[in-house]
């Protein structure tokens, strides 16, 4: 008995060896036939993921940043063939300088409300052909050779208009700065003995190459940007290796036409990149170097787990062989279900690639119809709730068009809708009505936003409608969780008018010193706002330019005890709604008025005394009140107030009492004819001079001298 226990033992033993022998060959196969596969995987996924970052890159610079530039300026450039175009551009365009510089000081300024607006926007300069002048947001040339484009506006009529081009220039320092310029023709679009005039608008390149840089997954990487004559004009190397170029398009075009394709790898600094270009239909050319070793993704992750899984399946066969008879497979149940977890969480992931471009390697697993019709519908929560509370709710409840839920962040979360059985024109209406249906039942638990893009077809255009979404929830800042917008909806916002730019009654109020003017200011700019159809950026613009006229205010009184400066209050008014932004900038509007107070009569006997003793040292000369505001950097309104405060007259009748008192004394000295004592007392008629005199002194000058 006990050699046959002994026998069953060692058949027991020799079969574990068996299985572990055959599993370990097996494994080793298929490992390396995985291994393979997954280099091969990596090495596609590698190449498609750096053409989609390229044309990322395309579509923020071209159809994003730049041409976000070219309509908004070209809207200055349009009203020179319209009825309501710029006064002062048209009239420059036929008339010359002498005698309208006021014209030129109004132009100047609008250039420069215009250039405060905009990020980014390095210099706006108009050359007029006509008076051969230039005139920029801060300065006006009668001579063109004085301007800081004097070179460009040397060969303007031999230079392409309308088209951006990269160039070089000098600051004051001499330092070399490089720009992204564009040319408009005035009249717009004109030709050839037609154009009186052009239009020019720089950007500055480091500007694009920072917002470049959000764009750009691993900061190794180094990108290119050609314009369609081969000039550089953009690259991340630029931030931190100046203008050194690692490689010319006509070299990486003769390399990529060897191999017969758009992506190659290669070795640079002894490490293996992938080089990857890619052509616009603007002609503009974009280049990319990544480090192969610096890319994490699905292919490289499957390959570092192939080994991983091996020894796991190995492991996993010796436990089954020694766990067989004691029923192991309940543990196999458990097994399978996180095996089918991860299968999830990889459809998780698959999504959201499509969300960003990228479409994946399996596209053929995916849940959805390649040319399928698709709407996309960004969703976002209150603070209080996060997006796994209202994917469990949304999962809960039945809904009428099949749709995927996709996590984005812990607030927000993407829906994408499967349309094909509807229409297209009333697709969007009927997920809004879905949407609108759902925010209803679950208003007791959760609230939440939703933008909604527009509808595309196949996978490849999910990214669109994506992006669509994205730009209509910017409008959660105009509207709160109350926002349920479709992008097709943005149409009929409205730019901001330059007239709503003003800022004096605002100034005026802050100086004033009254709370009350300034709270009931803030509610009917509050209220203006909230009723308004204007778009995203003119909110954004009015709302800078409030916090502009606060700073100028801080930065013309002195900062005192304010605990702010004109910085801190540019830099720090922006809050996560257009209601506490307003808030915000109220309180600050107060208490600063506050410190203002505190300090209030110093300043205003610091201010009233030099009114007065420049009055009396200039009392020969004509004096009006726009000259006494000029001279003490206050409004009329508030020196005026200061100095009746402080001497109980105006500033009127204090110049017209000082001028008769010294011309009182000069009377008294017998030295000078009476003409002579109106002209020295500031009196340009004597009839005027002796009018005032009698009225003041109760006689005429000569009678006074006479006595």
């Amino acid at each position: 008995m006990k050699r046959f226990l002994n026998k069953r033992s060692e058949d027991w033993r020799r079969l574990i060896l068996s299985y572990l022998a055959l599993t370990i060959v097996i494994i080793l196969v298929i490992g390396g036939y995985l291994t393979k596969l997954a280099q091969e995987i990596h090495t596609q996924e590698l190449s498609q993921e750096n053409l989609n970052q390229l044309q990322r890159v395309q579509n923020f610079v071209e159809e994003n940043y730049l041409n976000r530039y070219e309509l908004s300026m070209l809207n200055k450039a349009m009203t020179t063939i319209r009825s309501s175009s710029t006064e002062e551009i048209n009239f420059f365009m036929e008339n010359g300088v002498e005698g309208n510089y006021y014209k030129i000081v109004r132009l100047s300024n609008d250039l420069r409300t215009l250039k405060m607006a905009s990020p980014g926007l390095e210099n706006i300069s108009i050359y007029f052909k006509q008076s051969d002048m230039v005139v920029d947001q801060d300065y006006f040339y009668q001579s063109p050779s004085n301007s800081p484009n004097n070179e460009l506006l040397r060969d303007i009529d031999s230079a392409e208009p309308h088209r951006w081009f990269a160039r070089t220039i000098r600051d004051q320092e001499g330092a070399e700065k490089q720009l992204l310029s564009y040319i408009y023709t005035l009249p717009y679009r004109s030709k050839g003995m037609q154009v009186k005039g052009y239009m020019i608008i720089d950007l500055d390149v480091m500007d694009v190459v920072r917002k470049l840089q959000a764009l750009i997954q691993n900061p190794e990487d180094r990108y290119y940007i050609f314009t369609e004559k081969d000039v550089l004009a953009v690259s991340n190397t630029m931030l931190t290796q100046g203008n050194q170029l690692e490689l010319s398009w006509a070299n990486l075009t003769g390399k990529l036409q060897e191999r017969e394709t758009r992506t190659l790898q290669l070795t640079k600094d002894g490490k293996e990149v992938s080089l990857s270009a890619y052509e616009s239909n603007s002609g503009w050319k974009y280049v990319s170097l990544r480090p192969v070793d610096s890319t994490m993704l699905l292919a490289l992750q499957l390959k570092s787990k192939v080994w991983v899984i091996s020894l796991v399946v190995l492991l996993i066969g010796i436990i089954l062989s020694y766990m067989m008879s004691l029923g192991f497979h309940k543990r196999m149940q458990g097994i399978k279900l996180r095996l089918q977890q991860m299968l999830e969480v990889q459809h998780s992931k698959h999504l959201q690639d499509l969300l960003v471009g990228r479409l994946p390697v399996e596209v053929d697993q995916l849940p959805l119809q390649q040319q399928g019709l698709f709407v996309v519908a960004l969703l976002e929560v209150d603070p209080h709730n996060t997006a796994t509370l209202l994917q469990k709710q949304f999962e809960m409840k039945k809904h009428v068009i099949p749709n995927f839920f996709i996590p984005i962040n812990n607030q927000q979360t993407a829906v994408i809708y499967c349309v094909d059985h509807l229409h297209k024109w009333e697709a969007v209406h009927q997920v809004r009505n879905e949407l609108e249906h759902l925010r209803i039942k679950l208003s007791s638990e959760i609230r939440f936003a939703a933008a909604i893009g527009s509808v595309v077809q196949g996978i490849e255009q999910i990214q669109v409608s994506y992006t669509e979404a994205q730009e209509a929830m910017e409008y959660v800042f105009i509207e709160g969780m109350s926002l349920l917008l479709a992008y097709e909806e943005l149409e009929q916002k409205q730019p901001i008018s330059i007239e709503l730019l003003e800022s004096q009654a605002l100034e005026n109020k802050l100086r004033s010193g009254e709370e009350e003017l300034v709270r009931e200011h803030y509610q009917e700019c509050a209220r203006y706002l909230i009723e308004a159809e204007h778009t995203i950026e003119a909110y954004e613009m009015l709302l800078h330019h409030i916090a502009l006229t606060l700073a100028k205010v801080v930065l013309d009184t002195g900062k005192g005890s304010f605990r702010l400066t004109s910085s801190d209050i540019i830099a720090g008014y922006r809050k996560s709604s257009l209601k506490e932004t307003l808030t915000c900038l109220e309180d600050v509007s107060i208490e600063f008025m506050a410190c203002q107070k505190e300090m209030g009569d110093s300043l205003y006997e610091r201010i009233a005394l030099q009114l007065k003793e420049y009055i009396d040292l200039h009392l020969d000369q004509d004096l009006s009140l726009d000259d006494l505001a000029e001279y003490a950097a206050y409004s009329k309104q508030f020196i005026s107030k200061v100095f009746k405060e402080r001497y109980h007259c105006t500033l009127a009748d204090y110049m017209s009492r000082q001028r008769l008192e010294l011309a009182r004394k000069l009377l008294l000295e017998k030295t000078h004819t009476i003409a002579e004592i109106a002209q020295m007392s500031g009196f340009r008629s004597v009839p005027y001079f002796t009018t005032k005199f009698k009225q003041f002194w109760g006689v005429t000058p000569a009678q006074f001298r006479n006595q």
